[in-house]
């Protein structure tokens, strides 16, 4: 009976039957609550999701939650909910709806699955077909008939549900099977003829499972110490006869690939060769390893002594080109696979972007580093700071702008970011994310730096609102309503630590597992806080559930008894499947791998 309950009978069972069945299903210590065995994982009515898995068919429908609830960004729009990840789909608590009906809703996975596959037949517009059976959505273009449609209009419709987002087509599933299937943006429908003349004859996809990735393997612990390896090259440098020793996880081998006076930001070449700005020098140099030696051949200047160019900083390459973001201007130079220098005469100025001297800022700095990433819409995103620690300043920073790939088109994306210094899109979801740096002189402690995707037309809180949930600076008198409307941050960052480039890894590479689908962060330590920390490498996994944990130590030991010999800027993998970091104390790029 048991095999028929978790194999081929789920449909047929109550929920009152399935606990008897079980004979394992535990009450958890608030009544009601019902944990299930097979996953381990409980369901309550703390925030409705149980009564709508009983309301809207339970285990046939959803399957068990493969999850605890947990407070997730969500893949699609970047904003944060409660939800709880169920073998069929993710719930979302929504406390901003009025009607109670709609307070538990499906997450948009759906979408997020048909991301990329817009191109594909079933994804591709249609037209009215008109004909009484199908109903026809203009906002997607797509038709909805027969049990899919009835299965649609019974259980929720467009409410819970969404609009169709493709065709009925042919699809193998993740149990190898080939269903005949329709993706909508909350899911996607499986026609299961086995189950004809059932309520069941239509389910849900297994998109749950597909995306939530259950089970995964736990963030590796940073907790084995290693000598950096420095080639002979670098050895007639006196900083580097010096033996150093980092600490990750079991296995890394991490080795000095090259130097220049200050690397900051990095990019890699259609060709793979390594690109790094230094602001310092007012040069890009390029670190190429042709021979695949894990040591560059040489750190050649690829450009430099271009007038307006000075502090360059975000490096991308996008359709031929070479971008650099300097402090006042985004520029970019013609590139060709393996192209090793070009000249000043060559670089064309697409963009002028606000500066200007900076005040009440730690150590002097100046918020003057302007970094830049491409969006798969293929436009350019560029992030400015602010002139200023704590104030009303100039009203065109603090801010990420978004221009075409010519310079054309510019526009506010987001503001209220005080100095959003690291960018990159999630692979996976197509969403802006930035490292924060937050305001000094608050204490120790607080505010937090943080990470956060970037909404469109999103405003943070800068300088009148700090925390999570933002709350109002006493210094300008905002209401708390005014600060409830603002974004909040995703993950914290402790404060102080200035999160600088982060980089979004899939896996593909040769790090351990536990560090797919998250982001690594440089952390350039501490300028406030006392004693000093940072001067590492973290990772924040965006795994279901797994942010709240915040940023586990990735690399560490540039800090020694309080002093300083490196401090990690940048982060990028090469075509090699190594991790490179940029230390613009230690003058180095180094190059991580595990064995």
């Amino acid at each position: 009976m048991k095999k028929r309950i978790t194999k081929v009978g789920k449909c047929c069972i109550t929920l009152m039957m399935l606990v008897a069945l079980l004979g394992g299903a535990q009450h958890s210590t608030a009544a009601g609550d019902i944990t299930f065995p097979p996953t381990g994982q409980t369901l309550s009515d703390a925030h409705g999701f149980l009564s709508y898995w009983q309301a809207h068919g339970g285990l046939a429908q959803f399957g068990y939650p493969i999850s605890p609830e947990a407070v997730e960004v969500s893949p699609t729009d970047g904003r944060q909910y409660i939800t709880q990840w169920f073998e069929r789909n993710r719930f979302e608590y929504h406390p901003e709806n009025s009607d109670p009906q709609y307070r538990v809703l499906l997450g948009l996975l759906g979408h997020n699955l048909a991301l990329g596959r817009e191109g594909q037949p079933p994804f591709l517009p249609t037209i009215d077909p008109q004909n009484g059976i199908c109903l026809y959505f203009a906002p997607t273009s797509h038709t909805l008939c027969h049990s899919f449609r009835a299965y649609w209009e019974q259980h929720g419709g467009l409410a819970i549900f969404g609009y169709p987002i493709s065709e009925e087509f042919q699809e193998q599933s993740t149990d190898g099977k080939t269903y005949i299937v329709q993706y909508f943006e909350r899911n996607r429908f499986e026609y299961h003829p086995e189950n004809k003349g059932t309520p069941y004859e239509v389910l849900l996809g297994l998109l749950g499972v597909q995306i939530g990735g259950f089970p995964f393997a736990a963030t590796p612990n940073a907790d084995t110490s290693t000598p950096l390896i420095v080639p002979d090259k670098f050895k007639s440098n006196p900083k580097w006869q010096i033996p150093h020793n980092l600490t990750g996880a079991a296995g890394m081998q991490i080795s000095l690939f090259g130097t220049s006076p200050g690397p900051r930001m990095m990019a890699v070449a259609p060709n793979g060769d390594l690109f790094v700005s230094d602001t310092r020098t007012g040069q890009v140099f390029v670190m190429p390893d042709r021979a695949h030696t894990g040591v560059a051949e040489e750190s050649k200047v690829f450009v430099a002594g271009v007038t307006g160019m000075e502090k360059p900083h975000g490096l991308a390459f996008h359709s031929g080109y070479l971008y650099v973001a300097s402090e006042k201007a985004v520029f970019r130079f013609p590139y060709t696979d393996g192209q090793l220098s070009t000249t000043a005469d060559k670089a064309q100025k697409i963009a002028d972007l606000p500066y200007g001297p900076s005040h009440d800022l730690a150590n002097g700095v100046n918020h003057d580093t302007r970094s830049l990433t491409f969006g798969p819409d293929g436009k350019i995103y560029v992030s400015i700071g602010s002139d200023c620690d704590l104030c009303e300043g100039d009203t065109r920073r603090a801010k990420i702008m978004q221009f075409n790939d010519d310079g054309s088109g510019g526009r506010v994306f987001a503001s209220g970011l005080r100095n959003a210094v690291g960018l990159d899109f999630d692979p996976r979801t197509g969403l802006l994310w930035a490292s924060v740096n937050e305001r000094n002189k608050e204490g120790n402690d607080f505010p937090p730096d943080y990470l956060t995707p970037i909404r469109d037309g999103g405003d943070y809180g800068w300088p009148y609102c700090v925390g999570k949930p933002p709350q109002p600076d006493p210094k300008f008198g905002k209401s708390a309503d005014f600060c409830a409307s603002k974004d909040t941050g995703a993950a914290d960052i402790p404060a102080h630590m200035a999160p600088l480039g982060i980089r979004f890894y899939e896996g593909g590479a040769n790090l351990p597992k536990g560090y797919e689908d998250g982001i690594f962060v440089a952390a350039h330590g501490s300028q406030e806080r006392q004693p000093a920390y940072g001067y590492e490498v973290r990772f924040v996994s965006l795994r279901p559930g797994q942010m709240a944990h915040g940023s586990q130590v990735v690399i560490t030991g540039w800090l020694v008894n309080g002093q300083y010999w490196g401090r990690p800027v940048d982060v990028v993998f090469g075509k090699d499947g190594a991790m490179y970091i940029s230390d613009d104390a230690g003058g180095a790029v180094y190059r991580v791998t595990f064995h």
